[in-house]
């Protein structure tokens, strides 16, 4: 079910008093210009450290955690830890697929259509706090009183439609039950199960009345993440979706052609696709920068601008949104990143970036597949890639892993937190 890193930057441009003496002010000035540009090292300051929660298993799985429930003294007492841990930031799901865990006016609150009276133990508890109070508020507010950044964390194509807990369609939104031609469509109109296309108006409509409500709280900013588990039904091998009709209808204007009858230029095709995305983000991005908020993005890669499995050939062109400013940071990886792919995707990045964009990456520790923790050793690997990369930072994934186990890995996880970063952070500001 639906489901960092505070890193102290070892290496810089270091020059001594005497060899400045030796060169004109010009080169002074040069040199000047060359420790402010983190186009080729981050500074100390811009690296940042943020754990991942997502709230519905954070209920659902709370007898693992040794609670009963997740209301509001846990949401306070997890906040406190992560400040004992020295966490700069928190990305808080408020997405339940295609429902939300947060008493919302636009989005589908979870359990939406799905009758309560079927619903048992911790899946009734999640229904129950959403009708006791707010849990989006609850943690904003213990973010804050912890000196903790906190941004919303909403997926943007994870629409539900997968069988579980007895249900047909768990936590579908409302939305895509009303308008199913607006997940993406094959040839012959079937749906991408749990997915949303942006070309459609109302999909942009719908999704950006949901970020101009988050708005509304008291966050640092807005995470839009293209994770998703629209695998668990379909996935694209190559270019077997996409035909929405606006689609259709473009590159008949454009081009001439009926690509559900004719030869076409799948290039062409896939840009008319990702336009539809742009228009989307340019429109949030006004809207998440007017509320004084910062807006991130999560990509599969930062190494290319594939959108990534399981969308088949779909393109992202997440390089021209940062190069436009529509977004503030993006956070690269979606499960796993390898140390050799961080430094490719950072150099990527850096060459479009300006100065206050910024670079995270996706920190996993837990694996799916063996489920397995990931070791510390792993986990420095990582963080020395990052480092010497000049990126920004990273995020944990998710908090689930850690509260499972305080003593046998929060513990460890939090003493590497502080021997690793931590520590060379506090030196600095001394």
């Amino acid at each position: 079910m639906p489901q960092t890193l505070h890193l102290v930057y070892k290496y810089g441009i270091l020059a001594s008093m005497k060899s400045f003496i030796k060169y004109s002010s010009i080169i002074l000035f040069l040199g000047f210009l060359l420790w402010q540009v983190p186009v080729v090292f981050a500074s100390h300051s811009d690296q940042q450290y943020f754990i991942n929660v997502d709230y519905y298993d954070q209920v659902i799985y709370a007898s693992k955690f040794g609670y009963t429930t997740y209301r509001k003294p846990e949401i306070k007492q997890f906040f406190q830890k992560c400040k004992q841990m020295g966490v700069d930031g928190v990305l808080w799901r408020v997405s339940v697929l295609g429902q939300v865990a947060y008493q919302s006016k636009t989005a589908t609150i979870f359990p939406g259509n799905m009758d309560c009276n079927s619903l048992q133990g911790q899946y009734l508890e999640m229904a129950r706090i959403l009708q006791d109070f707010d849990p989006l508020d609850v943690a904003v507010k213990e973010a804050k009183a912890n000196g903790i950044k906190i941004f919303a964390w909403m997926t943007i194509s994870d629409e539900g439609g997968i069988k579980a807990n007895g249900f047909e369609k768990y936590c579908e939104s409302r939305f895509i039950t009303e308008n199913p031609h607006c997940a993406l469509l094959d040839k012959t109109g079937n749906a991408m199960v749990g997915t949303l296309c942006y070309s459609e108006p109302a999909v942009c409509k719908q999704k950006l009345a949901e970020i101009a409500e988050l708005c509304s709280y008291d966050f640092d900013g807005i995470y839009l993440c293209t994770r998703t588990h629209a695998f668990y039904r379909n996935t694209d091998k190559g270019d077997d979706y996409g035909y929405n009709m606006p689609v259709i209808q473009e590159y008949k204007r454009l081009y001439g052609k009926d690509i559900q009858k004719e030869p076409f230029d799948a290039n062409l095709w896939h840009q008319i696709r990702a336009e539809g995305f742009t228009k989307f983000l340019k429109n949030a991005s006004h809207i998440v920068h007017k509320s004084g908020k910062e807006l991130w993005l999560g990509i599969k890669t930062a190494e290319n601008e594939k959108y990534g499995w399981p969308y088949g050939n779909a393109v992202l062109p997440w390089k021209s949104w940062v190069k436009d400013g529509y977004i503030d940071a993006i956070i690269a990886g979606h499960n796993f990143v390898p140390p050799e792919a961080i430094a490719r995707g950072t150099k990527e990045f850096k060459s479009v970036a300006k100065s206050n964009q910024r670079i995270l990456f996706w920190i996993q520790l837990f694996n799916y597949q063996t489920a397995k923790r990931t070791d510390l050793d792993v986990l420095e690997k990582m963080i020395k890639a990052i480092d010497e990369s000049g990126a920004n930072g990273g995020s944990m994934h998710e908090v689930a892993g850690l509260e499972e186990d305080m003593t046998g890995y929060w513990d460890p996880v939090s003493e590497f937190v502080q021997k690793n970063w931590r520590k060379g952070i506090d030196a600095i500001q001394k």
